[in-house]
């Protein structure tokens, strides 16, 4: 772990809220500089270079990586759209402010929260994540009482599973929230007003030297709320995440995406090409970014992820019967969510909109931001084909497939590396937009997203793919096993043989018929300990001496019916793995628990017979 500083200031201006109350707006703004990644964020949604000007950028090794992160929303309220978001490009789009919806922007409650697995156990940091909690943010309750109160309850010094602490993933955790109300005066695109939407934000990432391939990742996740303020429902919304990648320099960049695993790439246009003195030896070995969507919106489909006995049109719990569901990863210690009677969205565009090309360039307004969310021209909506696509700016190499057969929402969707398919011939000021749609957002209804920022250098700016590409690879496992993966600075466990966590991976074959296999790993307490404590070699309490787990692996319905217990049992630490023949089961969708102690993860599986 490097270094990481935190400083506060304040921007000046008088604007409406939603209550008409003149205000000041308070931000507040981290440096996060940490393996190779070295970027700010502030309180109220930007990550990436926010006081820092071209070329001091957000760097990745000892170069520039990438100007902004954001969002954009787009949906149809009172038979009009609507959009915002905060998204770079040559007019930043800004149309957040600090803290909760109707909150004073200027609470110097609405800052940025951190907490490192460096720190002390129940120290400030602990404490002061009980303002994050009054705001909305997570913590592990471990005395089950549902109040965030990290006290030593065993009195040992240290944290131990039946007591609180903050919602800590890897090495750092960055909390705050924000929301949309930024008056109409103050925005970009003219006529926008607030729509209650609020935004906690999530950044996490491992520390070196025990963060192997994720010293080249970060994670951003965002639980999205409509909050009634507005509108009970807003239909037809559209969800994207937006980075703009500027490796080395800004101009040198080509974007394309991987319509296998859904995420989108930027890549230097060539290494050999003049750049500026400080970006000369970077761009010698530029790297790759990879933009990957991990976990996406959900939606709920009548007929189709729930049966609509009562004909409304919405999933009522108790009444309807869900035929699907999606399962939130949220981390080790934080229970995984289950909506149930939804699924979760595939990506719905990729749009690599850019500075200089005039059918993709940075939208105007709110109609131009969602034709791009949508995967068309900014202008006018309409898709791009390869054939209708300038061709003296992209190219299609695919001998064996007909172009006007290739997806025209998912724009350059060619392998550089092979050199096949769509792809574009030269560089630019490229954006990347991956968007997720349509569903109907209704009030209190919040959708956690979560993405990945990968960096992968090779030897040239080709094999840079391939690393970036292997990397993202490690970071899908570690998502689908519910992060319990996610390495963080601890003491390397002595004893190889015996798992350093609890994990529960995905059942194999899925789907299956009628028989698949389940894994799961159990720690001793010690391991475990270690894992979440820190521990030195002081003695371990009397109250989690015993290394066995009760351990149970349960398979339900898709109505939450137990319809069979796999393990319930004492467990010693190790690797075990069951076999489930459902040869009496019924086809569709079914969820398997582990719980061992104060563990507990779902994973959902499916039976096709």
């Amino acid at each position: 772990m490097k270094k990481i500083s935190q400083t506060k200031f304040h921007i000046i201006f008088i604007a409406l809220s939603y209550s008409f109350i003149l205000y000041a707006q308070n931000e507040d703004t981290l440096s996060i500089e940490m393996n190779k990644f070295n970027f700010e964020i502030n309180n109220y949604g930007s990550i990436g270079a926010i006081k820092s000007e071209w070329p001091d950028q957000p760097q990745f090794d000892e170069g520039d990586m990438f100007d902004l992160m954001g969002f954009a929303i787009s949906g149809v309220y009172n038979n009009e759209i609507w959009a915002n978001g905060i998204l770079n490009g040559d007019n930043r789009i800004m149309d957040y402010i600090p803290g909760n919806v109707n909150a004073n922007p200027q609470d110097e409650k609405n800052k940025i929260y951190v907490v490192k697995t460096t720190d002390k156990d129940f120290g400030e940091s602990w404490q002061e994540w009980k303002k994050a909690v009054e705001l909305g943010a997570n913590f592990f309750d471990g005395n089950k009482d549902g109040i965030y109160n990290p006290i030593d309850l065993n009195d040992n010094g240290k944290w131990d599973y039946n007591e609180d602490m903050p919602d800590l993933l890897g090495d750092l955790t960055a909390w705050c929230v924000y929301n949309d109300g930024l008056p109409e005066s103050e925005r970009e695109f003219v006529g926008m007003t607030p729509k209650g939407i609020e935004v906690k934000q999530t950044v996490f990432l491992s520390a070196s030297p025990n963060a192997g391939d994720l010293e080249n990742v970060f994670f951003v996740r965002y639980e999205i709320e409509n909050t009634g303020i507005i509108s009970e429902v807003f239909d037809s919304v559209y969800f994207a995440f937006i980075i703009d990648a500027d490796i080395g320099d800004y101009h040198n960049d080509i974007a394309c995406c991987d319509t296998n695993y859904q995420y989108g790439i930027t890549y230097n246009y060539d290494e050999n090409e003049e750049s500026s003195e400080s970006h000369s030896h970077f761009l010698s070995k530029p790297p790759a970014l990879i933009m990957y969507p991990l976990q996406s919106p959900y939606k709920f489909i009548p007929g189709e992820t729930f049966i609509d006995n009562n004909s409304n049109s919405i999933f009522d719990l108790g009444i309807d019967a869900p035929l699907d569901s999606t399962v939130l990863y949220r981390g080790q210690l934080l229970q995984s969510k289950i909506i149930l009677g939804s699924k979760k969205l595939n990506w719905n565009a990729f749009s690599p909109y850019q500075k200089w090309y005039s059918a993709l360039r940075d939208p105007l307004n709110e109609i131009e931001l969602r034709n791009l969310m949508l995967g068309g021209r900014y202008n006018d909506g309409k898709m791009f084909t390869v054939s209708s696509f300038d061709t003296s700016y992209t190219v299609f190499n695919d001998s064996l497939t007909n172009s006007n057969s290739v997806n025209p929402t998912f724009v350059l969707s060619g392998d550089p590396v092979i050199n096949s398919g769509w792809l574009y011939k030269y560089s630019n000021d490229f954006r990347m937009l991956i968007s997720y749609g349509p569903f109907t957002f209704r009030k209190n209804e919040s959708h956690e997203v979560i993405c990945a920022i990968i960096g992968g250098r090779g030897e040239d700016r080709l094999s840079s793919i391939t690393e970036a590409k292997r990397i993202a690879g490690v970071v899908k496992e570690i998502y689908d096993n519910n992060f319990t993966d996610l390495p963080v600075g601890i003491k390397e466990n002595k004893n190889e043989n015996i798992p350093a966590q609890f994990t529960l991976e995905q059942n194999y074959p899925n789907p299956f018929n009628p028989s698949t296999t389940i894994k799961y790993s159990i720690p001793n307490n010690t391991v475990m300990l270690n894992s979440f404590q820190h521990l030195n070699n002081s003695e371990i309490p009397n109250q989690v001496r015993d290394d066995n787990a009760n351990v149970k692996l349960i398979v339900y319905d898709i109505l939450g019916r137990e319809v069979a217990i796999l393990v319930n049992q004492k467990q010693k630490p190790g690797n075990y793995e069951v076999e489930l023949n459902a040869s009496n089961f019924t086809s569709g969708v079914y969820f398997y628990r582990l719980n061992a102690g104060d563990f507990t993860q779902v994973k959902k599986m499916i039976l096709l017979k």
